[in-house]
């Protein structure tokens, strides 16, 4: 991809969006060629197959497909960029003797300009690294963090249940409930107490999904760090460190035991962080 569109020698950066950075429909500026941007965007959105940590910001250049500026195009250019510098990276993914399913769930209230929809991020770790992920635009408008946080966490529930039918299929039956780690305490409470329901008459009757859930023991939520959620980098733009953070935990095999880990807990050498800490390649690492 580099190559094609003669980036192979420019100059890596650390993060694949600025910290802050907001891109709208009406930017302004010199209007690019349509052919070409709908090129690098479908090859990054190829490249998310692999590559979870550059999903929100293809997911965000994509919006603009039809009338491109020059500052989407600068934006889709950064993240490819950004892939420059971590060719060598993927996944690392590892044998456990039990294959036990965790998801996490974010989501981000009003960040987008144009229409104020909420952007929502889910991923489910299976024995090591991650193996499913989605950072997607809903198509509606939420009136209160709680109720994008409801939503994200109603989703994730959804596609647990159906990830536990496909592994009961593969005869990996998941003993008790699939750990749900979200870091809004308030959605939890409301997924968890009906006496709630006076503040959430207003949710479309689907969002309660996640309350029979609940109920049945078939998802257990629990509160996590906003600083310790990986999927926050699937909703919002973020500084460096903190990208760098989430990239670490989104990959390492400790994470998938549904307990809160944090990068601060263990140490680690340079040279393995570069190996195993990664996203995207095709080929195995030691």
């Amino acid at each position: 991809m580099l190559l094609k569109f003669e980036m192979e020698s420019c100059k890596p950066l650390p993060t694949p969006i600025s910290h802050g950075e907001l891109l709208c429909k009406d930017e302004g500026g010199v209007r690019v060629n349509v052919t070409t941007y709908k090129s690098i965007v479908g090859s990054l959105m190829f490249l998310t197959n692999t590559r979870p940590n550059i999903a929100f910001t293809t997911s965000l250049v994509s919006r603009y497909i039809s009338d491109p500026f020059d500052s989407h195009m600068k934006e889709a250019k950064r993240i490819m960029r950004y892939v420059e510098g971590t060719t060598n990276f993927c996944i690392h993914y590892t044998k456990h003797g039990s294959v036990k399913l965790v998801g996490y769930s974010d989501s981000n209230w009003g960040s987008n300009i144009d229409d104020r929809k909420i952007t929502y991020g889910k991923s489910f770790n299976l024995g090591s690294g991650m193996v499913t992920w989605i950072s997607k635009k809903q198509s509606i408008a939420a009136l209160s963090s709680i109720e994008v946080e409801y939503i994200a966490i109603t989703s994730a529930s959804a596609q647990a249940l159906w990830l536990r039918k496909i592994l009961e299929e593969l005869f990996e039956i998941q003993s008790g409930a699939t750990i749900l780690y979200c870091d809004n305490k308030s959605a939890i409470q409301l997924a968890q107490n009906l006496v709630h329901h006076s503040r959430s008459k207003h949710f479309d009757v689907k969002y309660h999904f996640i309350r029979d859930m609940v109920e049945k023991k078939i998802v257990e939520l629990r509160h996590i760090d906003t600083l310790d959620n990986v999927v926050d980098i699937f909703t919002k733009s973020i500084i460096k460190a903190w990208v760098l953070k989430l990239r670490n935990i989104l990959v390492h095999p400790l994470n998938i035991k549904g307990e809160n880990v944090r990068v601060e807990d263990f140490q680690v050498t340079k040279n393995y962080e570069i190996l195993t800490f990664c996203i995207g390649a095709n080929r195995p690492t030691s």
